[in-house]
């Protein structure tokens, strides 16, 4: 993929959430699929990982994380780590705005009183 990575909000798309331009993926989701599946990795940073990658490369996180995305391309989940990184307090705010409406949604349409 050629050019630089953007990232957009568009309304009835995802709940408005920040998404990787041309497609319906989040940053939440790559962020929420690196702590799965790297819990060792994301403990041991305790946020973002380091761009420059202090322990094991961005690159290598990002080239792993790839293949739970087939129609993301290596460099955009890079991007979206970087992203994560620079903008750390407000994709934490959107996790947790997801949080709580997960959660809203369990009480809502839960069987169980």
């Amino acid at each position: 993929m050629s050019g630089e990575i953007k990232f957009v909000r568009r309304p009835g798309v995802r709940g408005g959430s920040l998404t990787l331009d041309g497609t319906r993926m989040t940053v939440t989701d790559v962020v929420r699929t690196y702590r799965m599946y790297f819990p060792k990795i994301a403990a041991s940073y305790d946020g973002p990982p380091h761009p420059s990658g202090f322990r094991i490369s961005i690159e290598s996180i990002a080239d792993q994380l790839r293949c739970h995305f087939q129609t993301l391309s290596g460099e955009q989940v890079r991007a979206a780590l970087v992203y994560w990184y620079e903008h750390e307090a407000e994709v934490q705010d959107e996790l947790d705005e997801e949080d709580i409406a997960a959660i809203s949604a369990r009480r809502k349409y839960s069987r169980t009183p």
